[in-house]
């Protein structure tokens, strides 16, 4: 894994390398389908981009960098602004992966802050935006900046859970545990994911569930 890569000498470079790699082939393909997407509104009068902000907004998103604007694109009769990634709109998630995967490196060469601190430090700001109902906030121009606890939270909560299961305690649980009922738990913690992640069914009720 990469950790124990970075660990043992994999250098910052080598390991962002090894990121872009994985995902920069399904993202050009996505970026390609929503350039095409969305001329094709354009042309018909339904986004405020102009041909020229168009261009502008596929060169910054190739390379993979947001492009800040607060043009408009009208998705059935909602109109949705400033989407810093408006040619492949989940990409904000992986940009912002991407920083988080920096700080990630950093923190494993140099600061060595265990994971379950930083999950703890992101935990606050992130229930903060969960309780003010900005559950999908980090999309746009107007609200990136709350993409960092929000991805930073879930990032590290990997993380962390990674390092609880190479713990002596961990190791000694599970071996102990019948595999079928491992079976049963795992079926059931992928059944209550899936229940809070399904749109239809987790209301504002549960919107700090569904942020999870």
């Amino acid at each position: 894994n990469y950790q124990f890569r970075i660990e043992n000498g994999m250098s910052g470079p080598q390991f962002m390398a090894f990121r872009v790699a994985r995902l920069y082939p399904l993202f050009l393909f996505g970026l390609i389908l929503g350039l095409i997407g969305v001329a094709w509104q354009t042309r018909l009068g339904q986004t405020s981009y102009s041909w020229l902000e168009l261009g502008f907004a596929f060169l910054y998103n190739l390379v993979y960098l947001p492009y800040f604007n607060l043009n408009e694109i009208h998705l059935q009769s909602k109109a949705i602004p400033g989407e810093i990634f408006p040619l492949n709109w989940p990409a904000w998630s992986l940009f912002f992966e991407m920083v988080i995967n920096i700080i990630f490196f950093l923190n494993l060469r140099y600061f060595r802050i265990p994971a379950k601190k930083i999950v703890l430090a992101a935990f606050v700001p992130f229930a903060i935006i969960i309780l003010l109902n900005h559950g999908d906030a980090g999309w746009g121009s107007r609200n990136w900046f709350l993409a960092i606890p929000r991805v930073a939270f879930g990032f590290f909560a990997g993380v962390w859970i990674y390092e609880l299961t190479k713990t002596t305690a961990y190791q000694s649980l599970t071996s102990r545990m019948a595999p079928a009922r491992l079976g049963w738990m795992l079926a059931v913690m992928l059944t209550l994911v899936l229940i809070v992640a399904w749109p239809n069914v987790a209301t504002h009720r549960y919107v700090f569930f569904v942020g999870i």
